[in-house]
């Protein structure tokens, strides 16, 4: 009972983790698309 409840918060703070990273890669893309095109 008590692995099975580890094992849960391990996988969701993975996938929180994971969440955080994306939004932040989206937010960063607009600003290297516009630094990288020219003009």
């Amino acid at each position: 009972m008590i692995r099975g409840q580890i094992i849960v918060g391990i996988i969701n703070i993975r996938i929180r983790s994971l969440l955080v990273l994306s939004e932040q890669l989206l937010s960063l893309f607009p600003t290297l698309i516009v630094t990288c095109s020219p003009g």
